[in-house]
Order: structure tokens, then sequence, then C-alpha cells
């Protein structure tokens, strides 16, 4: 008995030590501090704007209520299964839309940069499951699918957009936006499903333990900005659809206005970034000084950070001028906007 207790004190003893260190866990802190240093400006936007949609959560569950009661009040058994109700799915999958960004923003600031865009593909999933409920609603099919049941994750996206899409002669403009959506799911898949030019150790090679890296690709930072950026703005545009488009209730206009004013923040800020990653590219038709005679270098940088010039005549380069251009596209990159 002695033995037994003295064995479930050290078991106690050794998880006490364990959250203490735990607690002391230091991660990858010297990449967050480089970041955060040549990027304060965009990490505090990013911070302040998931900030404000997360102070949504009262809103959205006030909007779920109602719509509950109204449909209790308007059914004959004078009930209504909350599972099943629309705005109450669409609360637990707006939250959990702004949870997986959240998530995604905390990989981003210690440079977990693939990470990042898996968590952002989350969100996408969870954005055409929002849609594909209110499809199956519109068309008059009893909220059955199995999401709401319960049984199962987010089924196919292919037939899942093209449901949605039908929506466009009721909502128009949805089947452009999905459609937007459904490439952008696609680029981000690749992250996901770990494509090699994806992968952390591809950019950094590790010299050291993954929770103590030391530097970051600022090419690789570069692309994650852009479609962390592009992903917000869509997902937002989405759901500012999607509420504008549900039954009225007292909460549907401040929701709606948080989402447009999030969109407004993101398009006076990221409007030239965000117009770039839509054509294709991360830098798009920019130039750089070389030297005094040569000014001028119109450049483009596509999403698979390929360098392009996309100008019938080429500017020639000597040997010493090719290093200074390629210095200066380094430079710009690392400046990061």
């Amino acid at each position: 008995m002695v033995i037994g207790r003295l064995n479930i004190g050290l078991r106690i003893f050794s998880f006490i030590c364990k959250t203490k260190t735990l607690g002391k866990m230091k991660i990858r802190e010297e990449i967050k501090s480089k970041l955060f240093y040549f990027y304060p400006d965009f990490f505090s936007d990013l911070e302040r704007s998931l900030n404000n949609l997360g102070e949504l959560d009262f809103y959205l569950w006030m909007n779920s209520t109602q719509s509950i009661i109204n449909e209790s009040l308007h059914d004959d058994k004078k009930s209504a299964k909350s599972s099943q109700n629309l705005e109450f799915n669409g609360l637990l999958l707006t939250q959990e839309i702004f949870d997986d960004f959240g998530a995604a923003l905390t990989c981003f600031t210690v440079g977990y940069f693939k990470q990042t865009q898996s968590l952002l593909r989350n969100s996408v999933e969870l954005t055409f499951q929002l849609w594909k409920n209110k499809s199956e609603s519109e068309f008059g099919i009893k909220p059955s699918n199995p999401w709401i049941e319960g049984n199962r994750g987010i089924e196919k996206i292919d037939d899942t957009s093209k449901q949605i899409e039908m929506l466009d002669n009721t909502i128009p403009g949805i089947k452009l936006k999905i459609r937007r959506l459904r490439k952008l799911y696609g680029i981000l898949c690749m992250s996901t499903h770990s494509h090699k030019k994806r992968m952390n150790s591809i950019n950094v090679p590790h010299h050291h333990s993954t929770l103590n890296a030391l530097c970051f690709e600022p090419l690789e930072f570069l692309y994650t900005k852009r479609i962390y950026v592009y992903t917000l703005y869509q997902v937002l545009e989405l759901l500012i659809c999607y509420f504008a488009n549900q039954i009225e209730t007292d909460w549907k206009l401040p929701i709606v206005e948080t989402f447009e004013d999030e969109i407004k923040n993101l398009r006076k800020s990221y409007h030239l970034q965000i117009f770039n990653f839509e054509k294709g590219f991360l830098i798009y038709r920019e130039s750089l000084k070389i030297t005094e005679e040569k000014i001028a270098h119109v450049y483009s940088i596509d999403l698979n950070k390929n360098l392009k010039e996309l100008t019938k005549k080429k500017i020639r380069l000597n040997e010493i001028e090719r290093k200074l251009f390629n210095k200066a596209i380094i430079e710009r990159i690392q400046n990061g906007k």
C-alpha cells in the first residue's frame, strides 16, 4: 500500500515538473523576433483584424438564437432542432473558420509557413461547407448531409462547388466567387499534402532543432503573406454574401457590417497584393534600379517563385549588372511588401 502511494506521489511530482517545464517552453523565439522586427505592421494588421472578427461571437449567437425561436414559432409542432438549423450551423462554422485563421497566424509568427497554409485550407473547407448547407436549404433539401449529422467531414470539394454554383440565379455572383475559392483550395492543398516545393525543410534546410529555427526564407514568407491575405479576403467576401442572403434577424446587419469593415481595411492596405495574387503573381511588373544607366527592369515573380520578364523587349545585362540586379531583387523580397 505504501509503495503504491509512493508511486502515485512520484507520478504526480513528475507531472508537476513536466508542467513547469512546458510553461517555460520557448519555441522559435529568434525567428519570431526577426519576423516581428522586419514586418511589425503586417502582423499587427492581422492580429487587429482577427480580434475584431472574434468579437462577433455575441452577434452570431444572438442571430442563431433568434432564428431558432422564429423557426419554432412557425413550426406546427412548436419545436425546432438546433442541430439542423441553418443559422446555428452557420454560427459553428463561422467560429471555426476564424479559429483556424487564428491558429494559422500563430504558426505564421514562428516561421511554420507550410503549416500556416495547411490551416488556411481548413478555413476554406469550412466556407465550402457553410455554402453547401445554404444551397441545400435554398433548394428545399432537408438539412441532413453527413456534416450536419456528424457522420463525416467535408465532402468532395469539386461536387460541393458545382452544387453551390447552381445558386447563381438567385444569388448573382456566387458562381465566380466559389470558383475562385475552388482554385485557392487547390493551391492550399499543396501544403496540406506536403508538396515538395511547399515543405519548410526545402525552403530552409534545418541545421538546428526545428523548435530553435534561426532563419527563414524571405520569398516563402512573401508567398505565405500573400496567400494569407488573399484567403482571408476571399472568405470574408463569401461570408458577407452568405449573411446578406440569410433570413432577416435583428443581428444580421452588424455581422455583415463588421465583415465589410474588414474587407475595406484589406483593400486599403493590400489591394495591389490581392490583385497580383489573383493574377498568379507574388510580384507583378515592378521595376528595379540596376545602375544609373539601366534604371528600369520590368520583372515579375509568379506563385511558383519563378522570375519572369513579361515584356517583348528583354533588358540585356552583363555579369556585374546581373549580380547587382539579383542583389536588388533579394532586398526587394526581404522588404516583404
